[in-house]
């Protein structure tokens, strides 16, 4: 018998792109045995849903050195070889080589008629030496916010040395709610702890969502902290910060059209020396991090290790566009 979730499925929003539908077997394949042509350029590969990659190449206004490749047509419009180091891309009648690629690799079921291609395209990308931007197979991927939390957020705090970082007060509970109550006293808000989206909620709505779930599966809950949120992207050395001043629900990500507004702002160093210290525990060239600024204290929630930068709406977003296709285009030394 399936066990309910605590967090409810109309609470559990399928994000565009995050993962791939499964194809059916009769699909035709296109014949790369003829592909003969060749062509050096910068590749981007996403689901074809995904949102992040239509509004990048937006911002840089220019498609000339980038071809965009999608997930969804991997074994049948394009596919890949990788030997003595060199990988390759094969279209018809034309064969890409590539220095530097920006992937962002949807979730794939077994199902999927070319699940082990995509496995073994990941198992490239690992030990590929090209300029890659994107996830990683050994990336958090958060796969689990709490490991991370124990992980690269707390040893990126005290590289940057703790005096005004923290980490919210979280909590695994599988049993009864009130042992969870006994141990903080104050409001607490419910969030996925894994890779599946969920909307972050508080007390006042998840107090009307069936208590009794929470002794079926592990459920992640933290501290609720009042303050203003920041949202962090960095990208090799560059920060782009962006407070949110406008927002009607916990979970700016949901907010009602129209209601949220942006500010960019400018952080201590301390803060830039600990976003981009996870950065490098993580071992991710592009990530994003989320902060709340509460009275003298920044409280790291968690890092997203594919984040969706391009869908924040402030004009410094053009110059962030430009510095990550710089760091994509960057050769490795």
């Amino acid at each position: 018998m399936n066990k309910k979730a605590f967090i409810p499925k109309t609470y559990r929003p399928i994000v565009p792109g995050s993962k791939l539908q499964n194809l059916s077997l009769s699909l035709n394949k296109e014949d790369f045995s003829s592909s003969k042509t060749f062509s050096t350029c910068v590749i981007l590969i996403s689901a074809r849903d995904d949102i992040v990659p239509y509004h990048f190449l937006k911002e840089i206004n220019s498609r000339e050195h980038i071809r965009h490749l999608y997930y969804d047509d991997l074994g049948i419009d394009w596919d890949f070889s990788f030997s003595d180091g060199i990988l390759k891309i094969y279209l018809k009648e034309l064969v890409i080589t590539t220095t530097a690629i920006y992937h962002r690799h949807p979730g794939i079921s077994k199902e999927h008629p070319y699940y082990y291609k995509h496995v073994a395209l990941f198992e490239v990308l690992d030990i590929w030496k090209g300029s890659l931007i994107g996830q990683k197979r050994d990336h958090y991927h958060n796969f689990s916010k709490a490991y991370q939390g124990i992980t690269s957020i707390k040893n990126a705090a005290k590289s940057a040395g703790n005096q005004i970082i923290k980490y919210p007060r979280s909590f695994f509970l599988k049993g009864d709610f009130k042992l969870l109550k006994n141990r903080c006293e104050g409001s607490l808000i419910v969030k996925s702890c894994s890779n599946i989206r969920s909307k972050v909620v508080s007390d006042e709505i998840f107090n009307q969502w069936d208590l009794e779930n929470t002794s079926h599966l592990p459920t992640f809950f933290q501290e609720k902290i009042d303050g203003i949120d920041i949202r962090v992207h960095v990208c090799g050395k560059t920060i782009w910060s962006l407070m949110v001043e406008n927002k009607d629900c916990i979970d700016y990500r949901y907010a009602s059209k129209g209601t949220i507004k942006y500010k960019q702002v400018q952080l201590p160093k301390e803060i830039k020396v600990f976003c981009k210290s996870i950065a490098q525990y993580e071992n991710n060239q592009l990530i994003g991090v989320d902060l709340i600024k509460s009275g003298n204290f920044y409280f790291c929630l968690e890092s997203n290790p594919g984040p969706g930068w391009s869908t924040f709406n402030h004009s410094s977003k053009t110059e962030f566009a430009k510095n990550v296709l710089s760091k994509l285009s960057r050769r490795k030394s």
